[in-house]
């Protein structure tokens, strides 16, 4: 096989840029675990993600809000299972440089499949999340508009509407790309394929990069921060009415002269009302301190990206070979984590949460693994369950 050349097109010129050592250290030895570190955070994700999707689909779970988190949830497991896809055939199949393991035709259309998939999918989580933030703004400042269950299907049409755009735009992202065809010469010829651009579509290749970049990631970013700057405002303004009400001098809550109860009735009615807005204060600070780990996970992952790939499409080759292929698979290790441990969080920031789990899986499952003749305990259980009503799992559940 000495006499084998394979005709691949020319690297770029790269004698020009600034080399940064201390990026290319950290490639060389970070790329040597990136493949098993991935596929773990996938499989972890996927598992994870599913588990979400089951509880939060639970009968007495079921409201818009947790609709769109289900959603959040399907779209990332779809992101890590087209990541981890991609992973395994350029990893463990064959290799990421097309010059050490020369990949066939359907290897590449499977790498703009997964490519495709992982894009649109996490596109779709991303819009999704930005809803969240603003249907839980709406509810905050509108509290006299209830939320029923028809908004369910306005929540769908818009969501799709939404993601059908951003679809619109994966697959101008598609069309920009071709695959070029090289040859492996020895005693006969066999073709090997690779990525490239489509002729005299540059200017559109740098036109997606820009897109994505900023209205995927940083326009995405910014939104969240602040309807989520809305929703602590929200939660600060009754913490406040919170402390106002129990400093309040003792006369001045017995002071009201058309009240029909009488001062005992109402210093009792008011003792209650005091502690029901202690527990809300409380639950409303562990739900901050965790809708505020929320946002910034999802901003520390997205907007780095956002800037990186805006950058990407302005600058020249040497930032795209110097600076971001070297720290590029560390950004994507970042918003796999994002997406793959919302269920710690839902897990922290909701008592609802952990106790429809705790129903689903450690009751409903493991009773019907395990059923001994408990029917009429199961079936007093279900009845318990038949009376309670259907509650939101959110960023913001105690307000």
């Amino acid at each position: 096989m000495s006499n084998e050349t394979i005709n691949f097109p020319p690297d770029p010129d790269l004698s020009d840029c600034t080399d940064y050592p201390g990026l290319h250290t950290f490639d060389q030895h970070y790329k040597t675990i990136h493949a098993y570190l991935s596929l773990s955070i996938c499989l972890l994700g996927i598992f994870t993600n599913a588990l979400n999707a089951v509880v939060l689909t639970y009968s007495r779970m079921r409201s818009p809000t947790n609709l769109l988190l289900t959603s959040i949830a399907i779209a990332d497991s779809i992101t890590m299972l087209g990541y981890g896809g991609r992973d395994i055939y350029l990893h463990f199949v064959t290799s990421p440089d097309p010059k050490t393991a020369p990949h066939g035709q359907a290897g590449i259309y499977f790498l703009l499949f997964t490519n495709f998939t992982t894009i649109a999918a996490h596109i779709a989580s991303t819009i999704m999340t930005v809803m969240l933030a603003i249907f839980r703004s709406w509810v905050l400042y509108r509290p006299q508009c209830q939320v029923l269950y028809k908004h369910i299907k306005v929540t769908i049409i818009i969501a799709s509407m939404l993601s059908a755009a951003m679809f619109i735009l994966c697959i101008s992202t598609e069309r920009v790309g071709k695959i070029d065809s090289s040859t492996l010469q020895s005693d006969g010829t066999e073709d090997y394929f690779w990525f490239g651009v489509g002729e005299g579509l540059d200017n559109l290749e740098r036109a997606n990069f820009i897109i994505y970049g900023c209205f995927s990631k940083l326009a995405s970013s910014i939104l969240i921060t602040f309807f989520t700057a809305l929703i602590l405002i929200a939660m600060e303004k009754a913490r406040i009415r919170y402390m106002k009400l129990k400093h309040r001098p003792q006369s001045a809550r017995k002071d009201r002269k058309n009240d029909k109860l009488d001062d005992d009735a109402y210093e009792n009615n008011d003792q209650q009302y005091v502690a029901q807005k202690k527990r809300e204060s409380r639950g409303n600070h562990r739900t901050t301190v965790m809708l505020v780990a929320v946002v910034v996970s999802f901003v520390i992952t997205e907007a780095p990206q956002g800037v990186l790939i805006t950058m990407t499409a302005i600058a020249d080759e040497c930032f795209t070979y110097k600076v971001y292929a070297p720290i590029g698979d560390l950004i994507d290790i970042l918003v796999l984590l994002n997406a793959s441990t919302n269920f710690i969080l839902y897990c922290a920031m909701s008592a609802q949460f952990r106790k429809s789990f705790q129903e689903l899986i450690m009751e409903d499952l493991i009773y019907r693994i395990c059923r001994r003749g408990k029917k009429g305990g199961d079936d007093n259980l279900r009845e318990i369950r038949k009376v309670e009503q259907p509650v939101e799992t959110i960023l913001v559940n105690n307000i």
